[in-house]
C-alpha cells in the first residue's frame, strides 16, 4: 500500500517551472524588492539572435545596478564584466551562491534577495543549483533567462531557438 505522503495530489507547490516569455520575466525582475542576477561562463561562448550572449547580460545587470542589484559573475564570466563601469560585481562559484542563497539573511548587498536570476550557467549545473533552492530555499523565487527550459526555476523560458531566445532578451531589457 502507497503511503498518503506519496500520492501525487499530496505533493504542495508547483512540480515544474511556470513559462514565461521576455515581456513577463521583465516585469518579475522589475517588480522583485531585491533581485540578485547571477552570470555564467557561457556568456563568452553564447549567442542569441545574432547577437553576444555577453552584451545582453551586461546590459541587463547595468539597468539593475541602477536599482543597487548585484550581480554574481562566476567561472570566467567576470572577463566580460572586467571593463564595464556601472555594475556591481562580485565574483563567486555557481556551487558558493547556491550554498550561501540557502540562509534567508544572506544578501551579495547585504539585504536577504527574493529573487535569483540565472543567465549563462551550463544546464546541468544551473539544474542542480535550481533543485537546491528549490527543496532548501522556500524563501526565495528562481528565474532562469536560458534558451532551455528549467523545471526547477519558479520561472523559466521555454525550450527555444537561439533566434527567439535573442528576442525574448530584448523584451526583459526593454522591460527593466
Amino acid at each position: 500500500m502507497i503511503s498518503e505522503a506519496y500520492k501525487s495530489g499530496n505533493v504542495p507547490g508547483p512540480l515544474t517551472a511556470v513559462i514565461v516569455d521576455g515581456s513577463i520575466a521583465g516585469e518579475i525582475i522589475k517588480n522583485a524588492k531585491n533581485p540578485l542576477f547571477v552570470v555564467g561562463s557561457m556568456l563568452a561562448t553564447e549567442e542569441a539572435g545574432g547577437k553576444k550572449l555577453s552584451e545582453y547580460a551586461i546590459d541587463i545587470a547595468k539597468r539593475l545596478s541602477a536599482r543597487g542589484c548585484v550581480t554574481i559573475t562566476t567561472a570566467n564570466a567576470i572577463s566580460v564584466f572586467k571593463d564595464v563601469k556601472d555594475v556591481n560585481t562580485k565574483i563567486m562559484g555557481v556551487v558558493e551562491v547556491v550554498d550561501r542563497l540557502q540562509d534567508p539573511n544572506w544578501g551579495a548587498n547585504g539585504k536577504p534577495h527574493d529573487l535569483v536570476v540565472f543567465l549563462g550557467i551550463h544546464y546541468w549545473l544551473g539544474s542542480q543549483g535550481l533543485a537546491t533552492l528549490k527543496h532548501f530555499a522556500p524563501h526565495l523565487r528562481t528565474l532562469t533567462l536560458c534558451f532551455m527550459n528549467h523545471p526547477n526555476a519558479d520561472w523559466s523560458f521555454p525550450n527555444m531557438n537561439k533566434e527567439d531566445w535573442g528576442k525574448a532578451l530584448e523584451e526583459v531589457i526593454q522591460k527593466l
